[in-house]
């Protein structure tokens, strides 16, 4: 077990997953830094069911982010997906080999998205 910022214990599974989490805001903070046409990143502010970041370029639809270390259901995605009118989502992932999309989700390889 670790110390968190109150002192308190926490595993490091849940440091793991606030790192992934913060490798993609800074990768999605670069690559709107450098593309032509940059594009805003916010927080699914839902209390329920909500999502790690939303991206939108301009007045387009937006594209719903989870980052999610280990296995877990698609709930979160298929919410904000629903809620939001999206085309997609996109679920980045430490247990995810390849870049695959099923039906409205594009899974990709958390390595894979830190090269980007």
């Amino acid at each position: 077990m670790l110390a968190n910022e109150y002192g308190t214990s926490v595993s490091q599974t849940e440091h793991e997953g606030t790192l992934f989490e913060n490798l993609v805001a800074c990768n999605l903070n670069n690559l709107s830094n450098i593309l032509k046409e940059p594009f805003s990143l916010y927080y699914d502010s839902n209390d329920k069911k909500n999502v790690d970041f939303i991206v939108q370029k301009g007045f387009d639809k937006i594209i719903p982010i989870e980052v999610e270390r280990g296995k877990k259901d698609k709930k979160q995605i298929k919410s904000a997906i629903n809620r939001f009118g999206c085309e997609y989502g996109i679920i980045i992932s430490n247990t995810t080999e390849f870049i695959e999309k099923h039906n409205d989700i594009i899974f990709l390889p958390l390595k894979t998205f830190s090269y980007m």
